[in-house]
């Protein structure tokens, strides 16, 4: 836009369709005349269509870890293979659209809020057994103090043998659980 036009007090043009068209274009009715009186309208506009959602404008998928872009002015993501993610600003989540999953973000990695025990066991069964494949071993499973409800009913609860410690400590797969 020019500076003499607005210096001047003339209306300089802009398009309410996305410029898709030539100034000024009146006829069409997407086009407005735009004073220098009305430039902070213009620039909250402007500003309010540059926003992303809470995450910022691009964030790593948490099914497949690559970058996928926001969907300005929305609360969206949208990953090419997995689809569309929304964005919670109140409980600062990401929602899966198409299965509802929900993940939150720490330490920049993305982790899976579960709501049934058996995505809480698959999970484990899973990072135990990439552990194994890298060579490590799994002394115990620290499981989140929420989930401790959700998964007491899954976890091994043995009666003591003669002499043994600590036989109150639940297990899964074998290894003692902390919550």
């Amino acid at each position: 836009m020019k500076s003499e036009e607005i210096r001047n007090n003339r209306p300089v043009y802009f398009c309410q369709e996305y410029n898709k068209h030539n100034f000024p274009d009146a006829a069409l009715g997407c086009c407005r005349a735009l004073y220098r009186d009305d430039w902070p309208d213009m620039l909250d506009m402007l500003n309010s269509a540059s926003q992303y959602p809470i995450f910022g404008p691009e964030i790593q998928c948490p099914h497949c870890r690559q970058v996928i872009p926001a969907l300005t002015l929305t609360d969206s993501y949208l990953c090419s293979r997995h689809g569309a993610f929304e964005a919670d600003p109140d409980s600062r989540t990401l929602v899966h659209v198409q299965s509802g999953r929900n993940w939150r973000q720490w330490n920049d990695t993305w982790y899976r809020q579960h709501t049934h025990p058996d995505g809480i066991r698959f999970e484990i069964h899973e990072a135990l057994d990439r552990l194994y494949t890298q060579g490590y071993r799994a002394t115990r499973v620290i499981i989140a103090e929420r989930y401790k409800d959700l998964v007491h009913a899954y976890l091994e609860h043995s009666s003591p043998w003669r002499g043994q410690v600590d036989s109150a400590t639940p297990r899964l797969y074998g290894l003692p659980v902390a919550f």
